[in-house]
C-alpha cells in the first residue's frame, strides 16, 4: 500500500509521542488541572529525546515489519548521519536470488552517490520535522500521574490541552490524541506509550483528508546497550481518508531486536560496505507475532 504524505506525517507524529504523558477526559468535559511536576518530568523526557534525535548513537540491529501483505526483516545500521538497511527476509523466507541481486544493486547504487547527498538531505528534513513535533509535546498536553511502579517507573494519563494552538500541520494531530505513558523518571526516558485517536483530525484544513477517530498506537523503548536507548516496538492501527476517496486502513507493527554496537565513527559508505560484505542472518523472531 502506498502511503500519502499526510498519513506518513500522522504516523510520524504518533511515533514521536514517545516522551509525552497525558491525562483526562474528552474535550467538552472538565479537564483536570495539569500537574507542574508531571509537566517538568515530561519536558526532561522530551529534552532527552531531542538530544537522542540530534546525536544518535551508531548501532546495528534487525527490524521486523508485520503488515497486512505479510512481513519482512531488514538488517539496519544507524550512523550519526542516518540509516541504511538491507532486506534479508520476506514473509519469513530468505530472499530469492533475484530479490537479493536487486538489494545488492540498490546498495551499490547508493555507493555511487556523494555521501552528503544520498542520505543526509532527506533525513535532515525528517529530523527537523521530528524535532518540531517533540518540542511541542510539553505545550500540547496535560499530564496526570496514574500508577507508580517501583521507585523509578511511573505511569501517566495524557490528553490535549484545550488552549493548545498547533503551530504546524504536523502538530494538529495532537488535538485528537489521548492515552497512557510510562517512563523512567530517574533517567527521564520513555518506556511505553499506549494511545488512541479519540476524535477525527483533519489535514490540509479539511481539504486533503482526515485521520479518523478510533485509531490506536503502541510504542516501547528500552536501553538496548549501556547508555543507548532505542525504540524497540511500534504498533500502528489507523483509518484515514484522502480527498474524496474511500477510507484506507493503515496497519503496521515494527519490532527491533539483535542490537550490536558498531564503531561510533562509522560513515554511511562504510555502513553500506558492511551490509554488502557481512550481511546478518535473521535473528529469531516469532513468525506472525501480530
Amino acid at each position: 500500500m502506498s502511503d500519502c504524505p499526510q498519513i506518513r506525517t500522522a504516523v510520524c507524529t504518533a511515533l514521536l509521542v514517545i516522551g509525552v504523558a497525558l491525562s483526562g477526559k474528552i474535550a467538552g468535559e472538565t479537564q483536570n488541572t495539569p500537574s507542574p511536576s508531571a509537566t517538568a518530568m515530561v519536558r526532561r523526557c522530551t529534552n532527552n529525546l531531542m538530544r537522542q534525535l540530534r546525536s544518535p548513537i551508531p548501532i546495528r540491529f534487525q527490524e521486523r515489519t508485520d503488515a497486512p501483505w505479510g512481513s519482512e526483516i531488514r538488517d539496519v545500521i544507524l550512523t550519526r548521519t542516518g540509516r541504511v538497511d538491507r532486506l534479508i527476509t520476506i514473509r519469513d523466507q530468505p530472499l530469492t536470488a533475484a530479490q537479493d541481486k536487486k538489494e545488492i544493486g540498490r546498495l551499490n547504487a547508493l555507493l555511487q552517490k556523494p555521501g552528503t547527498h544520498f542520505a543526509a538531505r532527506p533525513q535532515d528534513r525528517e529530523l527537523q520535522r521530528r524535532l518540531k513535533l517533540v518540542a511541542a509535546i510539553p505545550m500540547a498536553f496535560s499530564f496526570q500521574k496514574s500508577v507508580e511502579d517501583g521507585s523509578a517507573s511511573q505511569e501517566f494519563n495524557f490528553f490535549p490541552l484545550q488552549d493548545f494552538h498547533p503551530a504546524s500541520q504536523e502538530t494538529r494531530v495532537y488535538k485528537g490524541m489521548r492515552g497512557i505513558l510510562q517512563m523512567d523518571v530517574r533517567r527521564a526516558q520513555l518506556l511505553r506509550v499506549d494511545g488512541e485517536i479519540f476524535r477525527n483530525v483533519p489535514f490540509g484544513w479539511g481539504i486533503l483528508g482526515k485521520l479518523h477517530k478510533g485509531g490506536h498506537f503502541r510504542i516501547e523503548q528500552r536501553e538496548v546497550l549501556p547508555g543507548n536507548w532505542q525504540i524497540t516496538e511500534m504498533d500502528f492501527d489507523f483509518t484515514y481518508t484522502v480527498f474524496l476517496f474511500s477510507e484506507t486502513h493503515y496497519i503496521r507493527k515494527i519490532t527491533n531486536t539483535a542490537y550490536t554496537s558498531i564503531d561510533p565513527d562509522t560513515r554511511m559508505e562504510t555502513a553500506i560496505g558492511l551490509l554488502l560484505s557481512q550481511p546478518e542472518e535473521p535473528s529469531v523472531f516469532s513468525a506472525g507475532a501480530r
